[in-house]
């Protein structure tokens, strides 16, 4: 299409309509010709057009037949179709088969044909505008799905990430006592349950309190990650240790007797 023109398409086997419309019609559109459906048909496959106007009374295939084929395979054309008074129900049928968009009665005034075809013109650029639009706002909400689920990804890492900390003691990096205490009720209610033995142990540090007087804070929590680490070395995969008070850590063992 050239800008600010749209493509219009007539198809006619008559060859003084070919000659006269493209001369009438220049100024505002960009004109092609065909004098038959078949040769419409081969144009409608090498270009975009934005309008096609066709005579009904056409060798092997009429007008309707044509604007029938056109609704089918390119459905945003908008389809216009010239007739004589005397095939007004065939109009009709035109009107149902093809959806013609207007009919133009032969022999037309140029100033009623140059309306038509503008008003088909400002339709077509109103639906290509509205479905530019509408694809465009698809294409918005697509977006706006996959930032909701990124954010949506993200917010339940960072609630885990909170949820593991609101669990964790900060000095050790081992369980803190809620963690301790919600792990101790899910292992109780699994032996209720299944009847398997588990064993929990409190681990407590000899003079802590002489450590923190000699060697103040830093040097006593520098103690406790040691003994957290080592008891974590010490423990199996299915073990876990926290820390529940100051120097007090707490061992639980699945699947362990006394």
């Amino acid at each position: 299409m050239n800008e600010g023109k749209c493509t219009l398409l007539v198809v006619d086997n008559d060859p003084h309509i070919l000659a006269t419309l493209p001369a009438l019609l220049a100024d505002e559109f960009e004109v092609l010709t065909a004098s038959s459906g078949d040769a419409a048909q081969r144009l409608f496959a090498t270009r975009s057009i934005e309008l096609v106007l066709a005579d009904q009374k056409m060798p092997r295939m009429s007008g309707v037949s044509l604007l029938e084929w056109v609704r089918e395979h390119h459905p945003q054309t908008m389809r216009l179709l010239m007739t004589g008074f005397a095939e007004l129900e065939e109009v009709v049928e035109a009107i149902n088969r093809s959806q013609v968009f207007r009919y133009i009665f032969k022999p037309w005034r140029t100033d009623e044909l140059l309306e038509t075809l503008r008003m088909a013109a400002r339709t077509f650029l109103l639906e290509r505008s509205n479905l530019q639009l509408l694809n465009e706002l698809r294409q918005l909400n697509l977006e706006l799905e996959d930032r909701v689920a990124v954010r949506t990804r993200e917010l339940a890492e960072a609630n885990r990430k909170l949820e593991e900390l609101a669990r964790t003691d900060p000095l050790t990096g081992v369980l803190n006592r809620r963690g301790m205490d919600e792990l101790v009720a899910r292992e109780l209610d699994r032996r209720a349950r299944y009847h398997a033995p588990v064993s929990l142990g409190l681990i407590d540090i000899d003079h802590f309190k002489d450590i923190n007087t000699r060697f103040l804070h830093p040097g006593g929590d520098k103690v406790l990650v040691s003994v957290a680490r080592a008891l974590n070395r010490s423990l199996r995969t299915v073990d876990h240790i926290g820390r529940i008070g100051g120097d007090e850590f707490q061992v639980i063992a699945p699947e362990t007797s006394r």
